[in-house]
């Protein structure tokens, strides 16, 4: 079950998003999934993982569960995966 994007604060128009707007949208999915899931907030999306996920932008499911939370506990983003590539791949380079 993947929310919609205006609850992360990505609208269908936004055809590329700079760093800060995605970090922003990430930190409100880790809302949505830890309540989703009922799980602490501070147990999902670490703010070091959504640097992570930004500087090497993962552009499949089995990229990004090469980042180190997610090789941990893989359900931490289980059902989440495709929104997370596709707030990545709207992230500008720069």
């Amino acid at each position: 079950r993947c929310p919609e994007r205006y609850q992360i604060g990505i609208k269908e128009t936004d055809t590329t998003i700079d760093k800060e707007k995605a970090k922003k949208a990430l930190k409100k999915l880790r809302w949505v999934i830890a309540e989703d899931k009922g799980l602490p907030v501070q147990s999902i999306l670490w703010n070091r993982t959504i640097d992570w996920l930004l500087d090497n932008r993962p552009t499949t499911k089995k990229a990004l569960l090469h980042c180190e939370e997610f090789t941990r506990n893989r359900s931490n983003i289980a059902g989440y995966e495709e929104i997370v590539i596709e707030v990545i791949a709207r992230t500008s380079e720069s």
